[in-house]
């Protein structure tokens, strides 16, 4: 017993030095923990602290192993609302395959609340929506990201579109290939 708590502490010890170290290099900050989970959910994680402008932000992939330009099996597998494994509708398919030829970002805003929309989703209207690319730090296209902010009359929607590019350098800045969303986040 006396062994396993000490292992158990020394274990924890490590883990927090690991930690700090991390945390001095300023890898994933404004958060103020370390991500434990993958690579591509503590980007997103980040991204939403450092802009609380923010309403939504959404990774559109394949899976792991897949083909990053696969028309078909993509998902929303990273996001800061939930949603893990939702199918990628025809819209998003469209977007992407817009996304894949140009590398442009595209923006709309949605003003009416489509008919059984409730109010107090994160993902309701009104809201300005920015689909960027997903690159890699080669500038491959591997995917697209939803990027929502809350949308009022008059709001700088040119501010809004510079924190879309933050958000998106900052995802390419830190990938290699697609499959570096899944790994641990370092």
């Amino acid at each position: 017993m006396k062994r396993n708590l000490t292992a158990l502490a020394t274990s924890l010890l490590l883990a927090l030095l690991a930690s700090s170290s991390a945390r001095a290099e300023g890898r994933y900050l404004p958060l103020p923990f370390e991500p434990l989970g993958a690579r591509g959910q503590g980007i997103v994680d980040m991204e939403m602290e450092k802009y609380p402008e923010l309403k939504l932000i959404a990774v559109h992939v394949t899976l792991r192993g897949e083909p990053a330009e696969a028309a078909k099996d993509r998902y929303i597998m990273f996001s800061s609302f939930g949603n893990i494994g939702k199918p990628d509708s025809d819209n998003d398919l469209a977007w992407f395959q817009s996304i894949r030829k140009t590398k442009e970002s595209k923006s709309r805003v949605a003003k009416d609340v489509p008919p059984g929309t409730l109010l107090y989703r994160v993902t309701s209207h009104p809201k300005y929506a920015v689909q960027a690319p997903l690159l890699t730090k080669t500038g491959e296209v591997i995917g697209f990201l939803g990027i929502v902010f809350p949308f009022a009359e008059g709001d700088d929607l040119k501010k809004y579109d510079g924190i879309a590019k933050s958000v998106a350098d900052e995802f390419q800045k830190r990938l290699d290939k697609k499959d570096d969303l899944y790994d641990f986040a370092d």
